[in-house]
């Protein structure tokens, strides 16, 4: 802006003395007619009768007009120098206010300022800089002897202060992060703008310093926060992967024991006592996992698998799983499948039943009367084998009113208070089917009315599966529960290694109601290593946590002692259930992996899975 200035300055009309040349040549004339007229005037009174005396008074007629004329020209110009000076003044008083405006700023910014020539170095600075840098301005070096370390940009990967100056002449304007010493040997983190400006012709660099002690005083904050918040998050889902652990054990026995009862019993008072004992296990079990799926969602620890999903095994299973909760209702529960759909599609199967159970469930469950309707339907299909599928389920229950809408999705939070007391929950399954259905890129629609009924829905872009894998006939066409174990199978040597003396009542009743009569117990992996080279078993089930030797070391040694062709098939039977958990239980070695509580046809379904070729079906 002051070279600007000063280009303007000396350029403008005024000082290269424009006005002044018209002036001057105006008075050469004048000049020169007033010449004229003197030697004629001298010459006709020696002569006053020659030629000169008559064109004297010719001339002089002609002379008068025109020194009349340039004395109005020189007046009017003289008024107009007048002004033109009286502007210049002005404009020179501009320029100096301008300056001393821009070097009070220059001087009083709280930001250090520096005016650098390239090859002169350090020409101008403010009071800023040498608080920054602890030194007056007596004191001052090159600039170059307070930067310390390396510099980085986001246009420039230059390593010397040199190289910052090149780049800032080259492009205009650079910034990098620099840490200065103080004259103390401090080191103060800063930021400098550097900006080229032409003065006098000639190139300067003008540095802007922020002192960004605070700034990095918030970020190491900043990260120190976020290192308790992950390490917060970090104890959290471990404590939940401890404490579900911890409720499975107990639940497993609460539940197998329950349900063994319920297969065995004679007296009806027993029968009903253990059924209820069984559904409440069962409920809490539903709890313990919604909060750990919570959590998971929360730690964004849940990754969508991409399988062909079956289209009849996939709605088999949901209609298989609820149609007798609505029996017990009386509620006529149907599923309608678009004709268009293709055999398989692709998605994460686990993850959809999950949503779809929670949806259907949370429709039984709020219908007294009347129906739910689980339609799955094509909306779209492109040239790419990408489908767009609708999943709805509408029923004739409770209904939601407006203003409750809203509050479906929140955590540990029912749409009405009343709702809780009356039809119990956590208010967790919709939330969780809302993350996931999002992880999945759509979305939860609602349409709802008080007294009749509600429509949930969400549609859900995927692929059409081409080939589908072939799973057992008899398994796609029976239920597990009429499918009998063939002899073969049950002369199977059962090794179950598990510390628990109460998961092994469970495990021991849940062979032997299978068929099973070879049955051996390990309290440890140690334990059980022994017993595989001593008596050679054809299953292992074994438990992830037991004193001396746990499982996963347990199963590494099998493999790394025995031929593949002698091993026995090591299958998981565990409390944990994450998904880290399946991975290490994968990676050394098993086949399987088995939650508890277990249940019969979860373990029926481990032989049916791997002795698919000798069942038959009851």
């Amino acid at each position: 802006m002051v070279g600007n200035q000063k280009y303007n300055q000396k350029n403008s009309p005024e000082v290269s003395g424009k006005h002044f040349n018209i002036l001057k040549w105006y008075l050469y004339v004048l000049f020169f007619l007033g010449s004229i007229n003197l030697a004629l005037i001298i010459a006709s009174d020696y002569n006053p009768d020659g030629p000169l005396a008559q064109f004297k008074s010719y001339i002089f007629s002609i002379t008068i007009p025109v020194i009349i004329t340039f004395m109005v020209l020189i007046i009017r110009k003289m008024i107009d120098l007048q002004k033109r000076t009286k502007m210049l003044v002005e404009y020179v008083d501009q320029i100096v206010n301008n300056e001393n405006k821009f070097r009070s700023l220059f001087e009083n910014s709280f930001t250090g300022h520096v005016l650098l020539h390239p090859e002169k170095g350090i020409v101008d600075f403010n009071e800023a800089f040498c608080r920054l840098i602890q030194t007056n301005g007596n004191e001052l070096k090159e600039f170059s002897s307070y930067v310390g370390g390396r510099y980085h940009t986001d246009q420039s990967g230059g390593h010397s202060f040199e190289d910052f100056i090149t780049e800032c002449l080259y492009t205009g304007n650079v910034i990098g992060f620099w840490k200065l010493k103080s004259s103390f040997g401090e080191e103060v983190p800063t930021k400098i703008s550097a900006t080229k400006i032409l003065l006098d012709d000639e190139d300067y660099i003008m540095l802007s310093i922020h002192d960004e002690t605070m700034n990095e005083l918030r970020q190491n904050q900043l990260r120190k926060i976020t290192a308790r918040a992950v390490e917060a998050t970090k104890a959290k889902s471990e404590f939940l992967a401890n404490i579900t652990h911890e409720l499975r054990t107990p639940l497993n026995g609460i539940i197998g024991l329950s349900e063994d009862l319920v297969h065995s019993s004679v007296n009806e008072q027993v029968l009903n006592d253990a059924k209820i004992i069984n559904e409440s296990g069962k409920n809490l079990l539903g709890l313990i996992n919604n909060v750990l799926d919570y959590s998971k969602l929360d730690a964004n620890k849940i990754t969508l698998e991409s399988i062909p999903i079956h289209v009849e095994d996939f709605v088999r299973q949901i209609d298989n799983t609820l149609s007798s909760l609505a029996e017990k209702k009386s509620i006529d529960f149907r599923i309608v499948l678009d004709e268009n759909l293709p055999k398989a599609f692709i998605g994460d199967k686990v993850r959809l039943s999950q949503v779809l159970i929670n949806l259907v469930g949370n429709a039984i469950k709020f219908t007294e009367q009347g129906e739910v309707i689980f339609t799955l339907s094509v909306l779209e299909e492109t040239n790419d084998s990408q489908i767009k599928l609708n999943f709805q389920i509408s029923d004739t229950g409770i209904g939601i009113s407006k203003e409750n809408i809203n509050k479906l999705f929140t955590s540990f939070e029912q749409a009405d208070s009343t709702i809780s007391r009356k039809f119990g929950g956590t208010g967790l399954g919709l939330s969780i089917s809302k993350q996931l259905v999002e992880l999945m890129g759509s979305s939860i629609d609602v349409q709802s009315e008080m007294g009749k009924g509600s429509v949930f829905s969400f549609e859900f872009i995927t692929k059409i599966a081409r080939t589908i894998e072939k799973t057992n006939e008899k398994t796609n066409l029976e239920s597990v529960d009429e499918i009998q174990l063939d002899e073969e199978i049950l002369k199977k040597k059962i090794l179950i290694a598990e510390d628990n003396k109460v998961n092994q009542i469970v495990a021991k009743k849940h062979f032997s109601r299978l068929g099973f009569q070879q049955i051996d117990f390990a309290e440890n992996g140690k334990i059980a290593l022994e017993m595989i080279h001593e008596n050679g078993y054809d299953y292992v089930f074994m438990d992830m946590q037991m004193p001396v030797m746990d499982g996963i070391q347990a199963t590494e040694k099998i493999f790394e002692q025995l031929h593949f062709l002698d091993a026995p098939i090591v299958i998981a039977m565990t409390a944990n259930n994450s998904d880290e958990d399946k991975k290490k239980c994968i990676a050394s070695g098993m086949t399987g992996f088995l939650t508890k509580p277990l249940s019969l046809n979860e373990l029926k379904q481990v032989f049916i899975d791997l002795e698919g070729q000798n069942l038959n079906v009851a």
